[in-house]
């Protein structure tokens, strides 16, 4: 008969392990008052599916859980794989858990139980439902819940695919050097004198021009929201906040539409930041309520780079936005697959991934919000797209939208 645990349990069984350790060895123990889960990897599951060339039969297979990284965001307590495992894998699996400071994993049962298990690496776990897992700190006064999703793939094949919408979209030139257009009631900068001179945000349009920010929600009829600040060029915008890099090379933030800007907070020098070839997306961050994911990329200063150097944020918009900070992604030399230099670099975000495409036409995607990009070919532009990309977004309605040099428009969806 299986023993079930609550957070006292836990601890009961951690000092039954600890006091075992401390007879063996007559070693000093020191207790913790703190829990977090450091890895979480799966082990091999079971898969069955159906061969091509023999449709009706039915066939197993195993595959390699350790080859799907679990992300693990302690932020929103959640741990999942970005990277679906495929079609027919069944939900059943050994995991292996990592914890610091020597905590106690216990396990929630499945449904409405609300009581926990000592969690037994041996024991296979059931991923068929997102499951609630618990460490407890070795001192037994605190514990960390996370929830564990293993995401497995719900159709058999990649049915993407672009569709033509218009050979000569109406993109209406301005004396800025940019072209603006509304698709689906957003506005979309398409083309631009790459000096980040205007950034679309959901509805509403900045630009710098003269030195001075202007703000519209047509991109026809503009006003005046600062004059002469402290800044070079816009880079993106969140919810509340505007981005851009200032005339001293740091990032700038303005929380009021463009008024009063500020220097933002980074945690690596200025020195790091793109310099050219810029890109922004944001989206809604999943792990947490009433927050932005924002990522900004582009081209080192040295030509002779080949890699984009990409920083990361978390915009609240709920609470004080001043509480987060661009982070840097370093180019780790064990990360083999980092985001190229792009010339005209395009970011949007699509079916829970970040897509990048530039002039060359090759299309990136990043299933861990911009550490790791591989060339993927599911995205890959039409045969048929005639000049460059010249811009990229998606819509409310799971479809990716881009546009052309030439004024194509193509829509893709699955």
């Amino acid at each position: 008969m299986k023993r079930f645990f609550h957070v006292f349990g836990l601890f009961m069984m951690a000092n039954v392990v600890l006091m075992s350790c401390l007879n063996a060895d007559e070693t000093e123990v020191t207790l913790h008052n703190d829990a977090a889960i450091s890895s979480f990897t799966l082990g091999t599951f079971t898969r069955y599916y159906h061969p091509t060339s023999n449709p009706d039969t039915t066939m197993k297979t195993t595959v390699t859980g350790s080859y799907y990284k679990m992300t693990i965001d302690h932020l929103g307590q959640q741990i999942y794989n970005a990277d679906s495992l495929p079609l027919g894998t069944q939900p059943r699996v050994l995991c292996t858990i990592t914890t610091i400071n020597s905590g106690i994993v216990g396990l929630k049962g499945m449904g409405n139980d609300t009581v926990y298990r000592y969690f037994n690496q041996n024991d296979s776990v059931d991923f068929s439902e997102p499951r609630m897992f618990r460490v407890v700190s070795s001192d037994g006064t605190y514990h960390r819940d996370y929830q564990v999703k293993v995401n497995i793939a719900q159709t058999t094949g990649d049915v993407f695919a672009w569709h033509l919408q218009s050979d000569k979209l109406a993109m209406p030139a301005t004396a800025d050097g940019y072209c603006l257009a509304v698709l689906k009631g957003k506005p979309v900068v398409l083309a631009n004198d790459n000096t980040q001179s205007i950034v679309a945000a959901d509805t509403l349009v900045y630009k710098l021009a003269g030195g001075d920010v202007y703000r519209s929600a047509d991109g026809q009829t503009w006003t005046l929201t600062a004059s002469a600040p402290a800044i070079r060029q816009l880079v993106g915008t969140a919810t509340r906040e505007v981005f851009a890099i200032g005339t001293n090379d740091s990032l700038m933030v303005s929380r009021d539409g463009g008024t009063t800007w500020q220097k933002d907070s980074m945690d690596n020098p200025a020195s790091l930041l793109p310099k050219s070839q810029l890109a922004c997306v944001r989206f809604t961050y999943p792990s947490a309520d009433s927050t932005d994911y924002v990522l900004f990329a582009g081209a080192g200063a040295s030509a002779t780079d080949t890699l984009s150097t990409v920083w990361r944020k978390i915009s609240f918009y709920t609470e004080d936005a001043s509480k987060s900070k661009w982070v840097y992604m370093p180019l780790d030399d064990d990360n083999y697959c980092l985001l190229p230099r792009m010339e005209g670099l395009q970011l949007a975000y699509y079916d829970s991934c970040i897509l990048a495409v530039g002039k060359e036409g090759k299309v990136y995607r990043s299933a861990d919000q911009g550490i790791t990009w591989r060339k993927n070919s599911v995205y890959a532009l039409p045969a048929a797209i005639d000049g460059q990309v010249a811009a990229m977004t998606t819509d409310g309605e799971g479809r990716v939208w881009l546009v052309t040099t030439t004024g194509q428009l193509w829509i893709g969806y699955v």
